[in-house]
């Protein structure tokens, strides 16, 4: 039996595998995290967890799976001689007990929160496993489902960007771009739009780009295709069309680039190259579309266009030119060329309208701060405290809040959230950036540890010229430490 991941999480460099075998049957190790991390590990170990139950699945075999995060050792062990790469830890010893429970597929709260909007888990319950220190809330996984309903009630403020989302598809808006710092609520509106856009009748197609996935051309396209049509229907599709157009068969090869699949080149592609290869690439894109969705109005919502591919970036030219997809909804952060040389051209088109995201004002931040912790009332005090501007990044006062309940500092009783038994009023995560919140959280994490605090000089002639530092902390495996690396500025 052969597998392939999933194109989306098949050549990212945060995976690690691993594969034995004993009397008790097969086991296969995934780690997302290692040998570097990205920030959708979660995300990505849910999708090849879903992908892998899928094909064992349908092939018929007996198996469990257990999902587990959490921070583990992962390098090299061994001497000089014999020597391995692996992962070692608590957090593996979990994944495993889960699996061992036999119970189909089990996800832990530390993984489903993490996750975030890309899994729904279901059936929780409270397991005393073995080996395992105290006791573990786990439950079975659902894909999120993108047509699920998502409400004015979801999206807090934003009125003109909700209006506009209704223009895109009641009026001649054809592009919705937004524009704004992480956090700001960009994935928020675009989940909004698809919500809309299923409610409406449309064909809702989307994906997010990665730091770390983008390795392969039309990566976020595949992402796309692959968000509402199953592997087996898009690779069918292409099938159906190469056995009806001579055109399209003879250039096969080049729609294994919306596949997970290699094949060998025809006499015709095998002498393209260029921008003759990448238009032929184009226009079997738009007949594998135009099949799929079989004339339905689509909208594809692309997020975190900051990381595109090049040919993705093409492809989304061509597309809109073209006339091929209906509408456009694509987030991006605020970046430097080119990246951003591509945003404004495709926001200075006729029917584009750009929206570059602030901050919410304080108003909608209470709103938003009550939704999350369902309070009905904040008191003035703790309020007026926790957010002194008139105006904030939605996620960071999401995650000053979090902060400040888990320090004690404030509380939520019943429908009500006030100061805690903390010192609220001297609260240093009350001065504190995002990133000094996100840290004072993962310190008091139970699973989690500090492995060292690093300062040094480093005087710099040229920034092109500056030397690596190396990084080494935690505990020391032979001749490897936890934590070894080299920092550049």
């Amino acid at each position: 039996m052969q597998y392939h991941f999933p194109h989306r999480l098949a050549n990212r460099e945060d995976r690690f595998v691993r594969v034995s075998a004993d009397d008790k049957g097969v086991t296969v190790m995934i780690v997302y995290g290692a040998p570097i991390s990205a920030d959708d590990d979660a995300a990505a170990a849910i999708e090849a967890m879903f992908s892998v139950d899928d094909v064992l699945t349908s092939a018929g075999f007996v198996h469990s799976v257990g999902v587990a995060s959490g921070r583990a050792f992962a390098g090299a062990v061994g001497n000089r001689l014999r020597r391995d790469y692996t992962v070692i830890g608590n957090v593996s010893n979990l994944a495993s007990r889960l699996m061992s429970e036999n119970d189909g597929v089990l996800v832990d709260e530390a993984t489903s929160t993490a996750a975030g909007g890309s899994v729904v888990v279901e059936d929780w319950r409270t397991l005393d496993l073995k080996g395992i220190e105290s006791d573990i809330r786990a439950g079975h996984p659902q894909p999120a489902s993108h047509s699920e309903e998502f409400g004015d009630q979801e999206v807090v403020g934003r009125h003109e960007e909700k209006a506009l989302v209704h223009e895109l598809f009641d009026g001649s808006l054809r592009f919705l771009v937004l524009e704004g710092e992480p956090g700001i609520g960009k994935s928020t509106l675009a989940r909004y739009a698809s919500s809309t856009a299923d409610a409406g009748g449309w064909l809702a197609l989307g994906a997010s780009a990665s730091a770390t996935g983008e390795r392969q051309p039309y990566g976020v396209w595949q992402r796309a295709l692959w968000s509402k049509f199953t592997p087996d229907g898009v690779r069918a599709a292409v099938d159906r069309l190469s056995n009806e157009s001579k055109w399209f068969a003879d250039r096969y090869p080049l729609a294994c680039s919306f596949l997970q699949e290699v094949a060998e080149e025809t006499a015709l592609t095998e002498q393209m190259e260029g921008n003759v290869r990448a238009e032929n690439t184009w226009e079997v894109f738009g007949q594998l579309i135009e099949r799929l969705t079989q004339d339905a109005r689509t909208v594809v919502v692309l997020e975190d266009a900051q990381w595109f591919d090049s040919a993705s970036w093409a492809l989304l030219e061509w597309v809109s030119i073209n006339n091929v997809i209906d509408r456009f909804v694509i987030t991006a952060r605020p970046v430097d060329w080119p990246t951003d040389h591509e945003m404004s051209a495709l926001s200075n088109l006729r029917d584009a309208r750009l929206i570059q995201l602030g901050p919410m004002p304080r108003s909608d931040i209470e709103s938003l701060i009550k939704l999350r912790f369902e309070v009905e009332q904040i008191e003035f005090d703790v309020m007026q405290r926790m957010v002194e501007a008139e105006s904030v990044n939605p996620f960071y006062a999401e995650q000053l809040a979090f902060a400040l309940v888990e320090a004690g500092q404030i509380e939520v009783l019943g429908k009500t959230m006030r100061a805690g038994v903390a010192d609220f009023g001297s609260s240093l995560l009350l001065t504190g950036n995002l990133e000094s919140i996100l840290t004072s959280r993962i310190d008091r994490a139970p699973d989690l540890r500090l492995l060292g605090h690093f300062a040094w000089r480093q005087p710099l002639e040229e920034r092109a010229r500056a030397g690596p530092v190396l990084v080494q902390a935690g505990n020391q495996f032979d001749l490897d430490f936890e934590l070894e690396g080299t920092l550049t500025v």
